[in-house]
């Protein structure tokens, strides 16, 4: 068992929450900007092994470049054109973001602060709420007031996130969630893991990664297709950026995404409570491009405001409130 214990710290000017165990077998760290997890260190085999590919300067975390580790809501990576319709009235994103007024990407939230609601510590486990009101009505192209928190829980091998949408104003909102973590085991390169994703179905989508309109999004996946990573299979010098769906778990979830050292015998595991996988490798990041592997869970597909497939499924009545669960573990290496 591992007494954890929860501190302040900066990344640069940054406010920073930092988690420790007393053992020093697990220590993390996550940025008050976008609640982002800039950090997690698990021991195993007494050897310290960093889990997560995060912003490594403030630098960093301030220019968003990759969205390394971000929370994302109220909506998940894309909206089409950063258009979409709502209750018959248009929306446009475009000036939502304070950095890049023509970015709308991976949704609203990871560029503002959020604060710390509270913190639990004991024997077992290190519990940090955050939360945020930035969704006031204000922001460009999202006239709603929805507040937004974030739960981390750390174990000994663990970490589990919830993230949370409360509709706080007079009028139904459209929210989903997700996370865009990029992962890694230690120095272990991309090229030599295995990736599964017990998906049935890959989503289609055009040049901006926009799901194509209807059923044409959806295509079932055999054991001929390349991108069919049932089985698992080595990563190599695949280059991949895709959405995953009709995932299956144990009797309907949750559902398991394994990425695996053959080498050491060690894995991390995704696991999520519903919705579809994001796959991408990391061919296009500005620091050490390959060095790691996006495994972003997410609750809807890209440009689900515009989709009528989706549309039901965002919608969050005023009053109402709506989590979204997932979370990874570490499997240890195989004792030689």
């Amino acid at each position: 068992m591992t007494e954890f214990t929860i501190t302040e710290s900066t990344l640069g000017s940054s406010p920073v929450v930092v988690v420790s165990g007393a053992d020093g077998a697990v220590t993390a760290s996550i940025a008050l900007r976008g609640a982002t997890l800039l950090s997690w260190v698990v021991t195993d085999a007494g050897e310290p092994i960093e889990l997560v590919d995060g912003y490594a300067t403030e630098q960093e975390l301030l220019e968003q470049h990759g969205v390394r580790n971000g929370i994302m809501a109220p909506f998940t990576n894309r909206q089409r054109d950063g258009r979409y319709e709502f209750d018959g009235e248009s929306h446009d994103l475009r000036g939502s973001s304070p950095t890049d007024p023509d970015l709308v990407l991976h949704g609203l939230l990871r560029e503002r602060d959020f604060t710390v609601d509270s913190v639990e510590t004991g024997e077992n486990s290190a519990v940090i709420r955050f939360s945020s009101s930035a969704l006031d009505g204000s922001i460009a192209g999202y006239p709603f007031v929805v507040r937004v928190g974030v739960e981390y829980e750390f174990s000994d091998t663990a970490l589990r996130i919830r993230i949370t949408g409360s509709n706080d104003g007079e009028t139904d909102a459209p929210f989903a969630s997700g996370w865009h973590p990029y992962f890694r085991l230690g120095r272990a390169s991309v090229a030599d893991l295995e990736l599964t994703v017990p998906a049935t179905v890959r989503v289609v989508t055009d040049d901006e990664l926009i799901p194509l309109d209807g059923r044409a999004a959806f295509v079932a996946l055999d054991d001929d297709d390349p991108l069919s990573l049932r089985s698992g299979l080595p990563i190599g010098d695949a280059v991949i950026d895709a959405c995953f769906t009709g995932l299956q778990g144990f009797e309907g979830g949750p559902f398991h995404t394994q990425l695996r050292d053959p080498a050491s015998g060690r894995a991390l595991d995704v696991w999520q409570e519903r919705g579809s996988m994001h796959v991408y490798t990391a061919d296009h990041l500005d620091r050490e491009p390959r060095r790691s592997i996006a495994l972003e869970p997410v609750e809807r597909l890209t440009d689900a405001f515009n989709r009528g497939d989706q549309r039901a499924h965002v919608v969050l009545r005023p009053g109402q409130s709506r989590s979204f669960s997932f979370g990874v573990y570490l499997v240890p290496a195989t004792a030689a």
